[in-house]
């Protein structure tokens, strides 16, 4: 497993609106039919590190135990599990700050999933 880092993330989410094919986000020179999930260095969001698209081949994970993932350190872990173009499964781990952080980010992932015609919608492991 690889080491954890802090990555300030944020939720780029295309208006629900049918008659709009394409949305352009701040920072980027890319358009996008599905909602992402960038993550940065800091909190400046100055330097993108990647991004998560959130489409038809992502499944939320609302609660991670830390025993399963070698965590003992943070208590409020979520996933998302995503594949890729070429195919590849990823699962990035998250941890919130607090359970109200936990909370509020997989609510807010799991709205703009179901807003966007996504059924990876997991449930609690």
């Amino acid at each position: 497993m690889q080491k954890w880092r802090l990555r300030y993330f944020v939720l780029y989410a295309p208006p629900s609106s049918s008659s709009l094919a394409f949305w352009l986000h701040s920072g980027s020179d890319e358009q996008t039919a599905s909602p992402e999930l960038c993550y940065y260095d800091d909190e400046t969001l100055e330097r993108q590190r990647g991004r998560i698209v959130l489409d038809g081949n992502t499944e939320l994970i609302d609660y991670i135990p830390p025993a399963t993932v070698n965590a003992s350190e943070f208590q409020h872990l979520f996933a998302i599990r995503s594949t890729g173009r070429t195919g590849s499964r990823r699962t990035y781990y998250m941890a919130a700050s607090s359970d109200d952080d936990l909370d509020k980010w997989v609510d807010s992932l799991r709205g703009v999933l179901k807003q966007h015609g996504c059924h990876g919608l997991g449930g609690k492991n």
